[in-house]
């Protein structure tokens, strides 16, 4: 089976808060990659690429029966932005934010159940090659907004946890 969907929640990875993705499976030793969802930082779309290590053994998390794979990957994402709406003691202001490349560098597991079920752990690092601007758009301004703002735009360890189906 070389082909595989997954759905993935995160802490801005490649799979935003919530999203999804397709891989190809070049070798078992390799995949390539699409990946969506919705991140702070807007609608996100990626593509990547994970080397995979396939252990002499039949066990996920010590207990369960399973195929576990292990992982480093590279993946290259664009943000599209969008208007931000940030809230704060009763204040509201909105922002615009503008479109953003980022790349992400990342290890991890994907662990095969039965013939078909997967599910994945991967923590990474995120480095902005072009960062997202948020600029003031509507509302009423505070200082504390444009901080947070681009305190949820900084390069920043990212996690995701997904469940995916192998065809």
């Amino acid at each position: 089976k070389n082909l595989g969907i997954d759905l993935g929640l995160g802490f801005y990875s490649n799979y935003g808060l919530i999203g999804g993705g397709a891989r190809y499976f070049i070798s078992d030793s390799q995949d390539i990659h699409v990946n969506t969802g919705i991140d702070v930082s807007g609608f996100i779309i990626g593509a990547g690429s994970r080397l995979y290590f396939q252990p002499n053994e039949n066990k996920c998390f010590f207990v369960f029966s399973c195929k576990p794979r292990y992982f480093v990957g590279g993946d290259f994402l664009r943000a599209n932005g969008g208007t931000v709406t940030v809230e704060s003691d009763g204040v509201k202001g909105e922002y615009k934010q503008s479109d953003g490349y980022a790349t992400n560098l990342s290890v991890g597991s994907y662990d095969v159940f039965g013939e078909s079920f997967t599910m994945g752990l991967e923590l990474g690092y995120r480095f902005w090659l072009k960062r997202p601007t948020a600029d003031f758009q509507s509302g009423t301004y505070l200082q504390k907004h444009q901080d947070d703002l681009k305190k949820s735009l900084e390069d920043s360890v990212n996690l995701a946890l997904t469940f995916g189906w192998l065809f």
